[in-house]
């Protein structure tokens, strides 16, 4: 027990804001910016500021070696970079009405709902998913088809995502009614290799943990694997597709089928 406290402690959310090394780089970076713009009240965008406590140290580093108009230069330019072509792409939400996640029941529905006249605003949430896709309700797994366009959502994935996952969702452990998610944002399959996305990243995090990223996004399955899936409540999915909160794995099995 006490060694899995220390794990967590160590790399748990917000360990990042703890590291005294990383605090002393953000403060000499933060004094170095001030007086290369001549200004002690000089502020960076909270967006940069995001970028910078979350970064690779080995990135900061290499930030406060540059010269101060340099790192002026790169920090200003990286501000329309970082919202623009990062967090944007990132929040993304609008999907084509056939790429919405579709919910996961224990129980397969007796019958099925009148539809809602158009003037009529829906007033559950499982029925205003429905009217937001055209995507129909899952089949059975056994007439599930064994490969689909990588541009589609894989059936297969989410079925097996729900296995794991007991059909319950992962927070909050209520079943009956859960949906599938990603952790990498299904938008970011549309995002070229080359696009700028990446290159930005490139400023705050190394080349090898920016190509396990692409790994992940880009690989045989894309984001439509099982690993990129997690199964959540209803409002539990609405409050992550709008980014209130984030998760952060402690622990990730080496077959990276479970995480803690």
């Amino acid at each position: 027990m006490a060694e899995s406290n220390t794990q967590h402690r160590e790399n748990g959310p917000g360990v990042e804001f703890a590291d005294p090394v990383r605090r002393d780089l953000i403060g000499q970076l933060d004094a170095k910016l001030s007086a290369a713009k001549g200004s002690p009240e000089y502020s960076v965008s909270p967006h940069i500021w995001a970028a910078l406590w979350l970064s690779d140290v080995e990135n900061l580093q290499r930030l406060l070696s540059a010269e101060p108009s340099l790192l002026l230069f790169a920090v200003g330019t990286s501000s329309t970079g970082v919202l623009n072509d990062v967090l944007k792409p990132w929040n993304q939400r609008a999907r084509a009405r056939s790429t919405t996640s579709s919910p996961s029941y224990s129980a397969p529905s007796s019958a099925q709902s009148p539809s809602t006249p158009e003037h009529q605003r829906p007033t559950s949430i499982r029925h205003a998913q429905a009217t937001e896709v055209s995507e129909p309700e899952p089949e059975p797994f056994a007439r599930l088809p064994t490969s689909q366009p990588r541009s589609k959502r894989s059936k297969i994935e989410r079925h097996l995502c729900s296995l794991r996952d007991h059909n319950r969702c992962v927070l909050t452990h209520a079943g009956m009614v859960v949906e599938v998610a990603h952790i990498y944002p299904y938008s970011m399959s549309s995002v070229p290799r080359s696009s700028s996305f990446w290159t930005t990243l490139e400023l705050y995090w190394s080349e090898e943990r920016i190509n396990q990223w692409k790994a992940a996004v880009f690989g045989e399955k894309g984001g439509e694997a099982c690993s990129n899936l997690l199964t959540l409540a209803p409002s539990v999915h609405a409050y992550w597709g709008r980014a209130l909160f984030a998760l952060k794995p402690l622990d990730v099995s080496d077959d990276g089928k479970s995480m803690e």
